[in-house]
């Protein structure tokens, strides 16, 4: 038979509403008293009812991982992945179960916001895909949802709402002076037709430092169909051919680059010697490929866990916030290797 409360307070020498205030997170007991009731708890095998919890707590004591993001295979993607490890051992240390929601977009904001209308989760961790016409309605439906929530690589304005990015914009500045310096004038953007606001932010560094520069070309540039390596290689292949003067690529992230590579190969371009590539985000294969990637590096994984460890606060403190910074920014890295 299992193990009630009234036992455990038995045990343990208490009255019963001591051991719901341990349970609950109520009330002030000695920590004395605290370890006795936790000593009897784990000698009867005492497991308290998280479901009945929740409803008196009006808590589900789980947080979501929202993903707006059309790409089927979404999750292979290393930069969800990490942030994704991120924000689980952060909900693993604070006993929290993680949900994750993906919409493609297509299915309104009613569908999109389905885990936090229905009080699955208690705040949630949000990335959405997509130009700000296409985010803004979803962003409002969010905004006005009155839940906590943590925005990824975008900027809020919410009672409820934080952000945490990288600043893409001056990575994508550092990428593109690395390569004038080296003295390239001829410098392509490789993004994809899933438009990503990070990545919006780094094709707008490139444009500004070449603008600046007075080397601006709005031919250079291409798009792959999606995040792959495969879309990229086809997309670098037509760029080339198009563009046969290109000295350097500069990719929207770090699978879009391997693909650089992939297509300067098959056409018999020397990578660095006949065209130099850099990437972005410096996921863990950036060293193993040739040459070695050059690349912008972010702590994709530190993203993540900023992002969960705000939004936990969030929910803990709910309004008493008013000293949290609305935006946590880290700062890009350029990382030098063999490419470029």
């Amino acid at each position: 038979m299992a193990a009630t409360m009234r036992d455990v307070a038995l045990r343990a020498g208490v009255s019963i509403q001591t051991v719901s205030n341990i349970v609950n997170g109520r009330g002030q007991v000695t920590e004395t008293t605290r370890a006795r009731v936790m000593e009897a708890m784990t000698a009867l095998g005492y497991h308290p009812n998280r479901v009945a919890q929740s409803l008196r707590q009006r808590r589900s004591h789980s947080i979501g991982f929202l993903v707006v993001d059309p790409v089927r295979g979404f999750l292979s993607d290393p930069f969800h992945n990490i942030v994704l490890s991120g924000i689980a051992d952060v909900a693993r240390d604070h006993q929290l179960s993680l949900i994750l929601h993906a919409c493609t977009g297509s299915e309104g904001a009613k569908e999109f916001l389905r885990p936090i209308t229905e009080q699955r989760v208690d705040g949630a961790v949000v990335t959405i895909f997509g130009t700000p016409e296409q985010r803004a309605p979803l962003l409002a439906a969010l905004c006005s949802s009155e839940t906590h929530f943590v925005l990824l690589e975008q900027d809020i304005v919410a009672a409820r709402g934080y952000s945490v990015r990288a600043d893409n914009y001056l990575g994508g500045r550092q990428a593109v002076q690395y390569l004038l310096y080296k003295g390239h004038r001829q410098i392509a953007f490789l993004g994809s037709d899933v438009v990503w606001p990070a990545v919006e932010d780094r094709k707008r560094g490139w444009q500004d430092g070449l603008s600046e520069a007075g080397v601006f070309d709005p031919e250079l540039q291409a798009n792959a169909a999606d995040w792959t390596a495969t879309t990229g290689t086809a997309a670098v292949e037509e760029l080339l051919q198009r563009c046969p003067q290109l000295s350097a690529i500069q990719a929207g992230n770090d699978v879009l680059a391997v693909g650089a590579l992939a297509a300067a190969r098959k056409l018999g371009r020397q990578v660095p010697a006949d065209l130099a590539i850099i990437g972005f985000d410096d996921f863990d294969f950036c060293s193993y490929v040739y040459p070695p990637l050059t690349t912008v590096s972010l702590p994709c994984y530190q993203i993540g866990e900023a992002a969960a460890q705000l939004l936990i606060r969030a929910i803990d403190h709910d309004d008493n916030l008013a000293a949290e910074p609305r935006a946590t920014i880290f700062p890009p890295r350029l990382v030098i290797r063999e490419s470029a």
